[in-house]
């Protein structure tokens, strides 16, 4: 204990020696290694604080929801990984309407008795300072212990004045980590919101740098927008070992239990473990789609986006998401409110050296004739006609010509293919009323006669 005195009128103050410090052997310190435990397998470790970082619509309640219930029952296929059974308590300081229903319907989709899991899994509905939550969490943990405790969210449940002070976030986040060391060690996760239009690579908790300062772990959620599909991974920092990124995907359900007013069934999204498989298949998919959309953009542009829709079957709104996604990539644009294709978009879906340049040289498929206009301008595009009168044969015959791309089966009677020089068409073929099959090697023009139905017909392509 300090002293006090006075020398000559002046106040003393004799302070106490400081306790001595002692320092351990190597051996001792690592002797004390304590084997690494997870309350959900190499993703959360016991006794440890996370933030889970992600833009809103993201998956963050969703997510929150299904840990929730899967360390509640251990039941091991709700997140397609081992959990530890064991006490949940959730913090709902955001929106505990929304997350009753969530609950309720995240329990009918996976066939759970909330009353049979009684107070395994508690929520306070509420926000509380800390040390409060703290003080009965732990008055609760001696009865049963605790392996999870969520928080939803940091913003609802901060209570200081400035999240975006370094001293007001990193001291609120410290007051968190007691809850970590409670009977049962519990993992910690705190939701959080990153900055307002936060990219891919950007998703840290929005406020003081010091909040990731004090968390062990920031594990991170992003939807991609082009699968439907969310990504579980971490950024900024991780104490522990590394783990892949975890695939979800959206469930919109509801249950005969979350009506509203008029008797209706309120659908809410659940997530559930996607395998990589799927993944990778609903990312094929999805790319297959925005190339048929962008062949649909070449083939008609500035069309209205419901025929783009009906095109490639898809609903209105995924189409105006694909082509801002297209836009982004430089493969389309927009100018008054009609969509084409850029040149990059055109060269996508028609790789260069499949139609031909401008002012071409076309030979004659009737008699052996050769025409080579000057300045006729650009070719037509796929499936576009030019309609012409041939002389040299007998009789003459009026035909039409039609451009098909390399690979195109004719298949019919009556076909001529009339080659494009720079596209070293290899061959040029006439058959008569026999029929045949024709594949057009390096695109060109094939002619129809209309007034020789006998030797000529039109070919559907």
């Amino acid at each position: 204990m300090n002293q006090t005195g006075t020398i000559k009128g002046e106040k003393i103050v004799a302070f106490d020696p400081p306790a001595p410090v002692a320092f351990k052997t190597a051996a001792r310190f690592c002797g004390e290694y304590v084997p690494l435990a997870y309350t959900v397998e190499a993703l959360m470790r016991s006794a440890s604080l996370y933030a889970l970082t992600a833009k809103t619509g993201a998956g963050k309640t969703a997510f929150n929801v299904v840990v929730a219930l899967a360390v509640a029952t251990g039941r091991a296929d709700i997140l397609n990984r081992e959990v530890v059974k064991g006490r949940v308590a959730y913090l709902a300081c955001e929106n505990p309407d929304d997350i009753r229903m969530r609950f309720k319907i995240a329990a009918y989709i996976l066939n759970i008795d909330l009353a049979e899991i009684g107070d395994r899994l508690i929520i306070l509905d509420f926000r509380a300072k800390p040390e409060a939550v703290h003080a009965e969490l732990k008055r609760l943990a001696e009865q049963e212990p605790f392996a999870l405790v969520i928080v939803d969210t940091l913003a609802a449940f901060f209570d200081g004045k400035n999240i975006n002070d370094a001293v007001e976030g990193g001291e609120f986040m410290r007051r968190l980590r007691p809850l970590t060391q409670i009977a049962g060690l519990p993992s910690v996760l705190v939701s959080a919101h990153p900055v307002k239009n936060a990219s891919e690579d950007a998703l840290v908790p929005y406020g003081s740098g010091a909040i990731l300062n004090e968390i062990d772990g920031n594990l991170t959620l992003w939807k991609k927008t082009e699968t439907g599909l969310v990504s579980l991974h971490w950024q900024g920092k991780l104490r522990g070992l590394e783990f892949e990124p975890v695939m979800f995907r959206f469930e919109v359900m509801g249950c005969p239990e979350i009506l509203d007013a008029k008797g209706r069934e309120v659908c809410l999204p659940t997530l559930r473990p996607s395998s990589d498989e799927a993944g990778e298949d609903r990312e094929v998919s999805g790319a297959d789609k925005d190339r048929a959309l962008l062949a649909a953009l070449v083939a008609n542009p500035g069309r209205p986006i419901r025929e783009y829709a009906i095109a490639i079957s898809q609903a209105k709104t995924n189409v105006e998401r694909r082509l801002a996604r297209l836009q982004k990539q430089k493969l389309a644009e927009q100018t008054l409110g009609k969509w084409a294709a850029t040149k990059k978009g055109r060269d996508a879906v028609q790789p260069t050296g499949t139609t031909p340049p401008a002012t071409p040289r076309e030979t004659s498929v009737f008699g052996g004739t050769e025409k080579s206009p000057e300045n006729q301008g650009s070719v037509p595009g796929v499936g576009q006609e030019k309609s012409g009168t041939e002389t040299g044969t007998t009789p003459p015959a009026t035909h039409r010509e039609t451009y098909v791309p390399p690979g195109t089966e004719l298949v019919g009677q009556g076909q001529c293919l009339s080659p494009c020089p720079a596209l070293s068409l290899s061959r040029r073929e006439r058959t008569g009323t026999g029929g045949t099959e024709t594949e057009v090697e390096g695109g060109g023009f094939y002619s129809h006669g209309e007034e020789t139905p006998d030797d000529w017909r039109e070919v559907t392509l």
